[in-house]
């Protein structure tokens, strides 16, 4: 588990509404998967809103909510963080759950206008025979 203070650190918040003292045990953008103590991030898609699943996520457990809408209803003992884009928001969230794991990779990218599938193939070999996970 994480502590919320230390997940939002990064994050450019409109609003702030509750605690951020408090303990997360997981992410989820769909209010189906939420469980005890996760964050529910409401997403605005093609087919529906995440924001009207608010109070289902808070049903099943959910205290914390990321949201670029704030509810008419606050629930005592919530966390409310409203966000400009609550897609980009997950991503900085689950960055800093996940101890960032892109600061652990290494890429490599070959750009040009002929050769780049040669040059991938090469590499891809070459890597392998190194023991480099590819």
């Amino acid at each position: 588990m994480k502590e919320l203070k230390n997940l939002i650190a990064q994050l450019d918040t409109l609003k702030k509404i509750g605690s951020a003292g408090k303990m997360v045990s997981g992410l989820t953008m769909d209010s189906r998967e939420v469980k005890k103590n996760f964050v529910f991030f409401a997403i605005k898609g093609t087919a529906a809103d995440g924001h009207n699943f608010i109070s289902k996520a808070i049903e099943l457990g959910a205290t914390t909510i990321v949201c670029e809408e704030q509810p008419e209803e606050l629930v005592k003992g919530i966390s409310y963080l409203i966000v400009w884009n609550s897609s980009e928001a997950m991503g900085i969230i689950a960055d800093a759950y996940y101890d960032n794991p892109s600061s652990k990779l290494k890429l490599v990218g070959v750009t040009g206008t002929n050769g780049k599938t040669s040059v991938v193939t090469l590499l891809f070999d070459l890597f392998r025979k190194m023991k480099y996970k590819v």
